[in-house]
Parts: structure tokens; C-alpha cells; sequence
């Protein structure tokens, strides 16, 4: 697993091997539960759903490699049978409809939220902001195309209704993570200098 410091390595800078597989089981069934998080309003393709807010926590404070470790695990148990997909579904037809380019989307969002965060853009508002509007980018660039090409419709057609009719709750999304992220930092930070004075 990367050593690269992000919010993981700082709270828990001597994790073992167990203790990362108990990390990543912990993420997927946060992922799980996040997903369970959805609405799905009449005539919509595509339902609203905490799933993307839960992979933009967990890439940035898990970092690249055990974000991605833990969002593949988690399309792989989905796949495998597990309902744990928006809304209960679960099988490798999900991967390959409608949505499954955001679930993708999301994978990349793992790793370049997780690699930015390895870079401290997690640390401060500004950048922390900045690093969930990329996240969020990435995950709905590949849901609107493959949106488009599942249902043959003309990209500005899938762009209304598999991105624009999002941007309110994604922006909510967005602006919750980038003010979480950097205010845990700040937190774990001054419990440390707290411990540090008391030793």
C-alpha cells in the first residue's frame, strides 16, 4: 500500500497489513450503505445517490491505492451478487447499463482524489473544494457518454439528464466534502499538538 501521507497514514501512521484489509472492508461497506442513500424521481435514467459523496471521502482519505483497492472491491462484490449497488441492485449488468459509466467514473475518482490528496490539496478549502469539483468531473464525463450510447440519444440529451439535472445536490456534495476534509485535518492536527504537549 502507498506510504504517501493523507488523513489515513496521519491517523493511523503504523497500520498493518490486517489493519488496511479492515480499512478496506470498513470503505466498502461505507460505499454500500452510501449507495442505499437514494432517489429516484419518475422519468430520471439515472437516481441521485449518496455513492458519489462516499468515493470522494474515501479516495481522499484513503489515498490512490487503497481508495482504488477499495472502490474496485466494492464493484467486484457488487457484481459478484451483492446487493450493495444503488437502490439494492446488484450483478454485473449494472457495470454494463445505463449507470455503469458513472461507477466507473467513480474508480477514477478514487485514484485522483486519493493522488491529490497525497499532494495535500486535502488540507485547505480552496484546493480541497477545487479536488472534489475534479472528482466529480471525472465520474460524470464517463456516466453522460456511456448514458449517451446506451439509450442511442444525442450527447445534449444525455448531458440534461444524466448531468445538469444533478449539479444542485452534487454542488451540496462538493462543498460538504471540501469543508470536511480540511476541517479534519484541523482537528486531527490539534489533538496531536494537544497529545504532544501532554507527554
Amino acid at each position: 500500500m502507498s506510504t504517501a501521507t493523507v488523513l489515513r497514514t496521519t491517523v493511523l501512521p503504523r497500520t498493518s497489513a490486517r489493519a488496511n484489509a479492515l480499512l478496506v472492508v470498513g470503505g466498502v461497506v461505507f460505499l454500500s450503505l452510501m449507495a442505499q442513500v437514494a432517489w429516484q424521481p419518475k422519468g430520471w435514467p439515472v437516481p441521485i445517490t449518496g455513492q458519489t459523496l462516499g468515493v470522494l471521502i474515501i479516495g481522499t482519505s484513503f489515498g490512490a491505492t487503497l481508495g482504488v483497492v477499495t472502490f474496485a472491491l466494492y464493484l467486484a462484490a457488487g457484481a459478484l451478487g451483492a446487493p450493495i449497488f444503488s437502490q439494492a441492485h446488484h450483478g454485473f449488468s449494472v457495470l454494463t447499463g445505463p449507470t455503469g459509466g458513472y461507477l466507473i467514473g467513480m474508480l477514477l475518482t478514487a485514484f485522483v482524489t486519493g493522488k491529490l490528496a497525497e499532494r495535500k490539496w486535502d488540507t485547505k478549502v480552496p484546493s480541497a473544494l477545487l479536488q472534489m469539483i475534479i472528482g466529480e468531473v471525472l465520474i460524470f464525463v464517463p456516466g453522460v457518454l456511456v448514458l449517451a450510447a446506451y439509450y442511442s440519444m444525442p450527447l445534449s440529451a444525455a448531458i440534461e439528464n444524466g448531468f445538469t439535472k444533478f449539479v444542485g445536490v452534487e454542488a451540496i456534495k462538493i462543498v460538504f466534502a471540501g469543508l470536511l476534509m480540511p476541517t479534519t485535518w484541523s482537528l486531527v492536527k490539534y489533538i496531536k499538538q494537544i497529545g504532544r504537549a501532554h507527554v
